[in-house]
């Protein structure tokens, strides 16, 4: 066992100074080590205390009594510190929520503020009027209340089969011609139109529904109706004929108004007559001055026949169905029938209310004969 004397007392030891021991391992023998020897890593406990980061340590050489001082930390914008644990703070409906313990955005809150700059998709506006979205390259979106046409914010065409014409241009001043689902064209005039011919030339002629083989581009005629006018040539004008085969045969005939489907069949060569209805006609080919109206009503020359299925003779008139008046007779009423220079008025079968008695004023009929003031006598003979 080592024995302790009184020796002087070294204040700051050095490392290789000697420290006698006594050796619990050896029978505690007394033997000497250095003080370095006893702070080597051979030996368990601290060698030195150094500071860390956000630690201080006084003395700062570790040695004496240490105390060691850790920085407090304060919350910044957006941070919560609650004891030992850190926190997002988040703002009421600002987009940022905690959803399942995780940070996710919510692009339906109410109070997200800024814009979506439109690098980043969006439209960097924060309100827009009431209208249509406008791009603009890189800077914001705006609204227009309509969008103008006639500008260059629209391009292309709009196809037939989405309304439109499928054409960039149109020739100026022409007629819109379609095309099955092509691009609508525009011509001139109608001469390119099906079954349709209009001559742009003094005194053109027109056609719809029939174009005759030797049609004349001039003699200001009308002709409408399938097979309508099929062998008119140009000597003959001023014509209008409406009907499905109507005037079939007129070769020469002028300013005939003929109106009526087969109407004017046996016209070929006469001029200035008036004939309506279906199948309405004049008896001769080249009868003139012809009125006939009404179904099958059919007059010769300057004969009058108005009623279905009457008929006229030369200056004869008939008026009335059925009606028959021969030359220069007069037929008025349903069935009736005129001779020659005669006057007869109803039929058997349509026959007029006459007076019966002895013959007064009031019993006879007062007609004008070639200018001269007659009365027919109305009485029955019965």
């Amino acid at each position: 066992m080592a024995i302790i004397y009184t020796y002087p007392v070294k204040t700051n030891p050095a490392a290789t100074d000697k420290v006698l021991i006594s050796d619990s391992e050896d029978n505690n023998k007394t033997k000497s080590v250095s003080i370095q020897d006893i702070r080597s890593s051979t030996v368990s406990g601290v060698s030195s205390i150094a500071a860390g980061s956000n630690v201080t340590i006084d003395p700062t050489g570790g040695t004496g009594d240490v105390t060691v001082n850790a920085t407090s930390y304060t919350a910044g914008d957006g941070i919560d510190i609650n004891s030992y644990v850190i926190s997002a703070d988040l703002k009421a409906n600002s987009g940022l929520v905690i959803d399942a313990t995780e940070l996710s955005l919510d692009l339906s809150a109410s109070s997200i503020s800024g814009t979506l700059g439109v690098a980043d998709g969006g439209t960097s506006a924060a309100t827009f009027t009431a209208g249509f979205l406008k791009a603009n390259g890189t800077s914001p979106f705006s609204t227009v209340a309509s969008i103008d046409l006639s500008t260059t914010d629209v391009t292309g065409e709009l196809p037939v089969n989405k309304g439109g014409t499928g054409a960039i241009t149109l020739t100026s001043g022409g007629l819109l011609k379609g095309n099955g689902t092509g691009p609508v064209t525009a011509d001139g005039d109608i001469d390119n139109l099906v079954s349709a011919a209009f001559s742009t030339a003094s005194g053109g002629s027109l056609y719809f529904g029939n174009i005759p083989s030797a049609a004349p581009s001039t003699g200001e005629n009308i002709f409408i109706g399938s097979g309508s006018g099929n062998n008119i040539t140009s000597a003959s004008g001023s014509n209008t004929i409406v009907g499905s085969g109507s005037v079939t045969a007129l070769t020469s005939g002028g300013a005939n108004v003929v109106i009526g489907t087969q109407a004017g069949t046996v016209l070929q060569a006469g001029s200035e007559n008036t004939i309506v209805g279906r199948r309405a006609n004049v008896v001769a080919q080249g009868d003139d001055n012809v009125v006939a109206i009404g179904s099958a009503a059919a007059a010769t020359q300057d004969g009058i026949a108005v009623g279905a299925d009457s008929s006229a003779l030369r200056d004869g008139v008939a008026i009335g169905y059925q009606a028959t008046a021969a030359r220069e007779g007069i037929a008025i009423g349903s069935g009736s029938t005129a001779p020659a220079n005669e006057l007869s008025l109803g039929s058997s079968n349509h026959a007029l209310t006459t007076a019966t008695g002895t013959p007064t004023v009031v019993n006879y009929l007062k007609v004008i004969v070639n200018g001269d003031v007659r009365y027919i006598a109305l009485n029955s003979l019965a």
